[in-house]
């Protein structure tokens, strides 16, 4: 834990000589844990980071790019240290290694300088490092993106996901693939993210930092471009494709291949020893497409989708989590822990439990057969911990908010840990029955951060002990208040008061709690203080603001923009215009019919929080 040491954290750790101490995208699994507990150890981290921004320009200059291009295996200096070739012990005979081509790497650092600022808000640290950072890398994301146009898209050739066993099309002449979807996806949400600091951070620093980089705000707008107008290849039923091409690979027979080899994690070097390809195979050595949902709130992966215009609910992710966890034969420790997060997002408590079994003992038993004494995995390690605090206890730090959904398995009588969130000590105990909160700062200061337990908004008192009473149902009771039921809420927002009210009495009778605003203002107050899950909008509203400025306002504002809105208007050209926009909306006539209230209840049973 020396602050002053100028290093990241090996995939290894210190414990062996595998990888050569080398410093992989595993950080990414390490970064959550020293992030809620000592967020100091962060900043020292992304700081080796940055004494070799240098080299990661040099790096992306000799590639033939623009930015930073961080290497896929850095050490010392920061220029690339991957192997060109490596054994295949099954068949004794060495191939081409093509894994620097993992392009996504250097978003997985600028991820984590933005895990880093939302977990403590230290501006001196992104207005000297980080933004200059994460500006770096995007520059280097808009030179790897293509405009096309004759689709109107943005394309990505020559790059690895983190399936490592695939490294190119059948026959193809150049390692690498056209549109990996994690990386596209990664490449969006960073320029995403950095616009938004942009706005937040003071501009007269973010503007030198600009001139410094030579950044021209037409390159600015052409990252807020790639961000709407991003590829990724999706079919009808909602599967991502891995990479273009993906969907026309042979389908593996695993019944057969697990019959006859027993372990069969490593299935790239069973099929070469074979004298067959991976490459020909829909089989991936760990997560993909997945890792999109292991690193973002799926309310967020719904909002870049949705500006990217695709289409997504819970039901997309649960299609894909099945496709492609049947195509995974969990080649890399990692895996596991991604695949046991996702199950706890989609509710199969016997399937986490499972999976977080197989994480525990990765290294305890040495299950990927024989790697254990070359070294510890860093990654496993720190991301069973993410599981237990995410997934167990239900603590994640977001955005805006900290949202508390605790899921303890059956047989653990509690968890208790302590965290830091913007400078506070946080101490937390959760129990099947009760969370117990402490957050040390000034007496009877409140929290400035909002927490949200299962959905509903606590404003907690700073130096006061919070016991939250917790029934199975999403029964929430605050000690000395008043019990609370955890409903779906709804804004009704209308000029016309009468029309409202009736409204309002016919949602509250299908079991919604609701809130009616008739200004904007008024609207956009209940937003800030309550979490709506579905917003009804007349474009007839007193007061300053239209229905038409309202919903503009919402839906540029990072905290409400994932926030669905059923449009009541007479007007016509109003769908047409919200696309136009890059939003869209479900549009009913100014009165209440049964339609309505039919559509209420579909948003309502499809929203992904």
């Amino acid at each position: 834990h020396n602050l002053n040491i100028d290093a990241g954290v090996p995939a290894r750790g210190l414990h062996g000589e595998a990888y050569r101490g080398h410093i992989f995208w595993d950080q990414l699994f390490v970064m959550p844990f020293y992030n809620l507990r000592a967020p100091e150890i962060v900043r020292t981290i992304l700081l080796y980071r940055y004494r070799r921004l240098a080299q990661a320009r040099k790096n992306a200059r000799e590639a033939g790019y623009k930015g930073a291009m961080f290497p896929w295996q850095s050490s010392m200096h920061g220029d690339e240290q991957t192997q060109s070739i490596h054994l295949n012990p099954m068949s004794g005979k060495w191939g081409p290694d093509y894994s620097h081509h993992q392009r996504h790497v250097s978003f997985s650092v600028a991820y984590n300088v933005w895990q880093y600022w939302v977990g403590t808000h230290d501006i001196n640290f992104m207005l000297d490092y980080g933004m200059e950072i994460m500006l770096s890398v995007c520059f280097f994301g808009s030179s790897l993106s293509k405009f096309d146009k004759k689709d109107g898209r943005f394309h990505v050739e020559g790059v690895m996901g983190p399936d490592e066993f695939h490294e190119h099309l059948p026959g193809a002449p150049k390692p690498g693939f056209c549109d990996n979807a994690y990386t596209n996806f990664l490449i969006v949400a960073t320029m995403n993210k950095t616009l938004q600091l942009l706005d937040i951070l003071p501009p007269e620093q973010c503007s030198d930092l600009l001139k410094k980089l030579k950044i021209p705000q037409r390159e600015l707008d052409r990252w807020d471009s790639i961000t709407r107008k991003m590829n990724l290849i999706i079919s009808k039923s909602g599967i991502i494709s891995q990479f273009k091409g993906y969907f026309k690979l042979k389908e593996l027979n695993w019944k057969a291949y697990k019959k006859k080899y027993g372990n069969i994690h490593r299935m790239d070097r069973i099929l070469k020893a074979e004298g067959k390809s991976p490459n020909e195979y829909k089989v991936a050595k760990q997560a993909d497409v997945l890792m999109m949902f292991y690193l973002f709130p799926l309310s967020e992966i719904k909002f870049i989708l949705k500006r990217l215009g695709y289409k997504f609910d819970r039901e997309i992710f649960r299609k894909n989590y099945e496709y492609h966890i049947r195509r995974t034969s969990h080649g890399s420790t990692l895996s596991k822990v991604v695949h046991s997060y996702l199950a706890s997002l989609l509710n199969r408590g016997d399937e986490v439990w499972d999976w977080y079994l197989d994480v525990l003992k990765s290294d305890i038993y040495d299950t990927q057969g024989g790697t254990t004494p070359e070294g510890i995995h860093t990654g496993v390690m720190g991301g069973s911990i993410n599981i237990a605090i995410k997934s167990f206890a239900g603590v994640s730090i977001e955005e805006s908010r900290i949202r508390i959904n605790p899921n303890l398995p059956k047989d653990w009588y509690n968890i208790k840990f302590r965290f830091m969130c913007q400078g506070y000590p946080i101490f937390i105990s959760v129990t099947h029955r009760q969370i117990t909160i402490f957050i040390q700062g000034k007496k009877s200061q409140i929290f400035p951060v909002p927490v949200f337990i299962y959905e509903q908004r606590c404003d907690l008192e700073c130096r006061k002990i919070h016991k939250i009473s917790l029934e199975r149902k999403a029964m929430i009771t605050m000690q000395g208040g008043v019990q609370k039921m955890v409903q779906e809420r709804i804004l009704i927002i209308d000029g016309d008061i009468s029309q409202a009210v009736m409204l309002k009495t016919r949602l509250e009778a299908m079991g919604y709690l609701v809130d009616c605003a008739y200004t904007g203002n008024n609207a956009l107050s209940i937003l800030r203080t309550h979490w709506i899950d579905l917003i009804v909008l007349s474009v007839m509203l007193q007061g300053e603001m239209s229905g038409f400025q309202l919903f503009k306002e919402v839906k540029r504002n990072n905290q409400f923009c994932d926030i669905p809105i059923i449009m009541q208007t007479k007007k016509r050209g109003m769908k047409e215009t919200f696309q136009h926009m890059g939003v869209d909306a479900f549009f009913a006539k100014p009165y209440i019919t049964d339609k309505l209230l039919k559509e209420v209840k579909n948003i309502i049973k499809n929203k992904v929080y």
